[in-house]
């Protein structure tokens, strides 16, 4: 990859899970999203979040959309079960996208999702 301006690697989360499935299901979109990618010294990792699915699979869609077929989308083949909220096996909990120098195009999608507080 080249230098200059800064590497951002971007990790969209669902909001809807519990703290520790968010924990795993970012270190999964991390993971995945870098694994054939060499992650430049300096890259910016930023997480941000979604409400639920349908927003999550909706960002996907737009990444697609706009030329960025390059992002991991994590399904949960295993999600374990919350009390409160049970979610049932299969869905998607997080996306991420390999380091990348072009902010332009991925703000146009993620440009209004709020950071992972």
């Amino acid at each position: 990859m080249g230098t200059g301006s800064p590497f951002y690697h971007y990790i969209v989360v669902r909001s809807d899970l519990t703290v520790g499935q968010q924990a795993a299901q970012i270190a999964h979109a991390a993971g995945e999203s870098a694994a054939n990618n060499d992650v430049p010294d300096g890259t910016h990792a930023i997480v941000l979040h979604v409400q639920d699915e349908e927003h999550l699979l909706h960002i996907a869609d737009q990444l697609w959309i706009k030329g960025i077929k390059n992002y991991k989308l994590i399904i949960e083949p295993d999600l374990p079960l919350h009390e409160d909220r049970p979610l049932e096996d299969g869905q998607g909990t997080a996306i991420g996208i390999p380091p990348t120098q072009d902010r332009k195009v991925i703000a146009s999608v993620l440009g209004r999702l709020g950071l992972l507080r």
